[in-house]
């Protein structure tokens, strides 16, 4: 089969059920995009399963996640920050993240 009727038949659909171990970042990033407003835990998760898939998505997770007040969402944004090289950043998302324990 050639590599592009590999990658056709990796292709996800709305609706469709993911193929156990085939992550597509792209899909899941537009997915947790059209999911945020109304299922932000979903969306979230999603973009997290993307930066453990694939580390070069950091900065298009920061992109999404920089309004989100969420701890899961700081946290996120930490791991993103981490991969990106920027410590001070990430302890700073996790230090958010971790404050949110303190006042529940």
């Amino acid at each position: 089969m050639s590599a592009s009727g590999q990658a056709a038949t990796r292709e996800t659909h709305p609706g469709e059920r993911r193929v156990k171990g085939h992550l597509d970042p792209a899909t899941e990033l537009a997915r947790a995009r059209d999911e945020l407003s109304s299922k932000p835990e979903r969306a979230i998760l999603r973009l997290s399963l993307v930066l453990r898939h694939d580390p070069t998505y950091a900065p298009v997770v920061l992109d999404i996640l920089h309004l989100r007040r969420e701890p899961t969402a700081a946290l996120v944004r930490g791991d993103a920050q981490r991969l990106l090289g920027r410590h001070m950043e990430a302890e700073a998302a996790f230090d958010a993240a971790a404050e949110s324990l303190e006042v529940s």
